[in-house]
């Protein structure tokens, strides 16, 4: 079977998926016959569920009837994957049964209480089977509104991206205020280190984008 498309599945803020994503699409300039389409896992779940993903990333590769041949779980270089399409070597296990299926995940996040912080506990249903527990964590507490408890994060603002670097996570924040105040980032970022530091996080870096 010859491979004709390249399907990636990935988060829309993992920063793995957008350096594979970069990768696809050098593979299809290099090999103009490849089609190459993207499938954000937190915005389509049921396609993400009938594909079976289980891992971010993940791309498939298909043939002409949308059949998959083959499939990578994480990342691969440029040249790697134009060396599986040529080759009928099988890189994964293929997936077999029926499609994925949703979950409940119990998080963690924390808000304020005055100046303090306090802890609580969300349960989450995701309506796939791939864990991504430090960007769900970041959206849940985003999107928290807990009252009387206090969260920093204005109705507006939405996850773009997050990288870690050991102990250091970098959060790219989009909202659509005027101003933020560096009493309000403050805040921010005292509730994202919190939160994340069940995940080995020590530092965080809030960058504030306004749309």
């Amino acid at each position: 079977m010859k491979v004709t498309n390249l399907t990636l599945f990935t988060m829309s803020a993992c920063p793995l998926g957008r350096t594979m994503r970069h990768v696809l699409e050098e593979v299809t300039t290099l090999l103009p016959e490849q089609t190459f389409s993207i499938v954000f896992i937190d915005q389509e779940p049921e396609l993400t569920n009938e594909a079976r993903i289980s891992n971010n990333p993940t791309t498939l590769f298909r043939d002409k009837n949308r059949k998959e041949v083959n499939r990578v779980e994480g990342f691969m270089e440029t040249d790697e994957v134009i060396q599986l399409i040529k080759t009928k070597k099988t890189y994964t296990t293929l997936p077999s049964g029926a499609k994925r299926e949703k979950s409940v995940e119990t998080y963690t996040i924390y808000l304020l209480n005055g100046d303090a912080l306090e802890a609580v506990d969300i349960d989450f249903t995701n309506p796939t089977s791939v864990k991504t527990p430090r960007i769900t964590a970041i959206n849940l507490l985003l999107e928290a509104d807990l009252q009387p408890l206090i969260n920093p994060f204005p109705d507006s603002t939405t996850l773009e991206l997050v990288s870690f670097e050991e102990d250091l996570a970098r959060v790219y924040i989009n909202h659509e205020e005027k101003t933020i105040s560096e009493g309000t980032a403050y805040k921010m970022k005292r509730c994202l280190q919190q939160t994340l530091h069940s995940y080995g996080t020590k530092k965080v870096e809030l960058v504030l984008k306004r749309l």
